[in-house]
C-alpha cells in the first residue's frame, strides 16, 4: 500500500522520482529533493520541468525558488490531522508522508487504545503523536529539538488537540526514560522513530547501531512487561526492519512471530513505489501484552 493512498488527492502525492531525486506534491506545492534512494531513471520527465521548489545538499544555496510558497501552508491528512510545513535548513518540510501508513494502524485501533499511556521518542513534529492522542492515548511527546516541539504543538492546535492529553518534553530520548524508569512511571504503547545519527539536547551522540539495543533495553523496562502496543520505525540502509524485529523480540523476549515488519513505501500514480523506510509493530489486542 503506498502512503499517498492514505490522503486526499489534492494534499499529496509523490509525482515521480529517479536519477537520485523525488518529486512530490504537498497541498499543492511541487517540491523537489534528493532522494539517493531513487536510483532507477524518472518516467514522467515534463513533470520535472514544472515550477517546482527544489532543495539539495550539494547545492551551497540549498533550498531554491522558495518565492514560489508562502512561509508555510498547511497539509490536512484524512483523520482531520492538520500538519503545518515549511522549508528547514535540512531539506524537510516537517512531515514525512511514509509515516502516514503508521497513523492510520493507529487510528484503526482507536477502540482498544482509551486511556492508554503512550511515549513517543524521537517525535519530531507530532503527527503520530496526534494520531494516539486522537484515537485516545494520552501521549508524552518527547523530542530534544525545542523548535520541533513548538511546532507539534501548533500541529495540535491546529488539528483542534490543543486540550489533548499530550505532555510536551524536550529531552534527549535515552536520558528522559532513564529518568522515567527511576521514577518508577510506565507505559502501555511505546512508539520511536530513531535517526540513523544524531544529537541531544546537549549535544550527546546517538548512532543507531550501537544505542538501539540499550533504547529498547529501557523501554522494555519502562513497559514492565506488559506493553499493549509497540511501533518502531527507521530509515536506516545498514540497520533494517530484519534487525530491528529480532533486537526488538530479544529485549521484550518475545517471540519473533508476534512482531510484524514491513516496508513504509511510497507509490506514485502509476503503481510505481519508492522504499522510503520500515517499521516493526506490535499490535494492541483486548486482553494482551508482551
Amino acid at each position: 500500500m503506498g502512503s499517498y493512498l492514505l490522503f486526499a488527492s489534492n494534499q499529496y502525492e509523490l509525482v515521480d522520482f529517479g536519477d537520485g531525486q523525488k518529486l512530490e506534491r504537498f497541498a499543492g506545492v511541487l517540491v523537489r529533493r534528493d532522494c539517493p534512494a531513487a536510483t532507477r531513471p524518472r518516467t514522467r520527465p515534463a513533470e520535472w520541468d514544472s515550477r517546482a521548489v527544489s532543495f539539495s545538499r550539494d547545492s551551497n544555496v540549498g533550498w531554491q525558488h522558495l518565492d514560489r510558497v508562502p512561509e508555510r501552508w498547511t497539509l490536512q491528512w484524512s483523520s482531520g490531522i492538520s500538519l503545518q510545513l515549511a522549508p528547514t535548513p535540512f531539506g524537510h518540510l516537517g512531515v514525512f508522508a511514509e509515516q502516514s501508513l503508521n497513523w492510520q494502524w493507529i487510528t484503526d485501533m482507536r477502540d482498544q487504545l482509551s486511556g492508554l499511556r503512550a511515549i513517543n521518542l524521537f517525535a519530531y513534529t507530532g503527527a503520530t503523536t496526534l494520531a494516539l492522542a486522537a484515537a485516545g492515548a494520552s501521549v508524552t511527546h518527547v523530542d530534544s529539538a525545542r523548535k520541533v516541539v513548538g511546532w507539534a504543538r501548533k500541529n495540535a492546535e491546529l488539528s483542534g488537540l490543543q486540550d489533548a492529553p499530550i505532555r510536551w518534553i524536550v529531552d534527549d530520548a535515552l536520558t528522559f526514560i532513564r529518568r522515567e524508569i527511576k521514577r518508577g512511571q510506565q507505559y502501555d504503547i511505546v512508539v520511536a522513530d530513531p535517526p540513523s545519527f544524531g544529537h541531544g539536547l546537549k549535544r550527546q551522540a546517538w548512532k543507531l547501531d550501537r544505542d538501539m539495543g540499550p533504547l529498547l533495553g529501557d523501554l522494555a523496562a519502562l513497559t514492565g512487561g506488559k506493553m499493549k502496543m509497540g511501533l518502531l520505525t527507521g530509515h536506516s540502509v545498514g540497520y533494517g526492519s530484519t534487525e530491528l524485529a529480532s533486537d526488538m523480540a530479544r529485549a521484550f523476549q518475545v517471540p519473533r512471530d508476534v512482531l510484524n515488519a514491513g516496508k513504509m513505501n511510497l507509490k506514485t500514480r502509476d503503481g510505481l513505489e519508492l522504499e522510503s523506510g520500515y517499521y516493526v509493530r506490535f499490535g494492541c489486542q483486548a486482553g494482551t501484552s508482551v
